[in-house]
């Protein structure tokens, strides 16, 4: 995988390693490609930012808290094991995983949830205090 940017209607590789992998394709060759949006660092840190100060008021775990916020909000595979017992397994939200329209529906999703049965602060304020966090 290359990270590219935008510039005008072309897209120019971010670093050597992205221009020496399109130095491989010949000229007047076809490639395809699969266009992501990439997540910034900033928004795992509010991710992460809510999870703590979740975490700190509640008797979860960081790890607890987001893998069970990931599968209450369907992002986990679920299937039941030979003893009769339901495993969940959360989805990755790294950012190679997550595309960023998918994590902000996920981030919104986690705050309302979170607002309507775990912390008592509207959705705004909760918003406002993560952004001063990171």
């Amino acid at each position: 995988m290359i990270l590219l940017r935008r510039y005008q209607d072309f897209l120019e590789p971010h670093d050597e390693k992205a221009l020496k992998k399109i130095q491989t394709i010949k000229s007047g060759d076809w490639v395809t490609c699969e266009i992501k949006k990439v997540r910034s660092a900033r928004q795992t840190r509010k991710w992460w930012a809510l999870i703590g100060k979740v975490s700190a008021n509640t008797s979860y775990t960081k790890r607890q808290l987001h893998n069970n916020l990931l599968c209450h909000l369907g992002y986990c595979d679920q299937f039941t094991d030979k003893n009769g017992v339901v495993v969940r397994d959360p989805h990755s939200i790294s950012a190679g995983n997550m595309p960023q329209d998918e994590f902000n529906q996920l981030f919104d999703d986690a705050v309302n949830w979170i607002c309507e049965g775990i912390l008592p602060v509207a959705p705004e304020e909760l918003r406002r205090e993560l952004e001063e966090m990171i």
